[in-house]
């Protein structure tokens, strides 16, 4: 779909604030050029493994996740 298309091609996102229990693992497979991913505030318990394939990945801020 096109929707994907837009997700390779983020740099940046925030996600910071917005009560996510978890990432889907489906969706941050598709993030390939993303270098900066903000999850911090959140309720997160964990990461997806998927989080391993962002090579370009150089700032996650995963603070504040209770």
């Amino acid at each position: 779909p096109e929707s994907i298309e837009i997700w390779t091609q983020l740099g940046e996102l925030n996600l910071s604030c917005n009560e996510l229990k978890n990432l889907p693992h489906d969706g941050v497979k598709y993030l390939t050029n993303l270098t900066n991913l903000n999850v911090s505030g959140n309720a997160l318990e964990y990461l997806p493994r998927s989080i391993g394939w962002l090579k370009k990945m150089k700032i996650l801020n995963v603070e504040e996740n209770y």
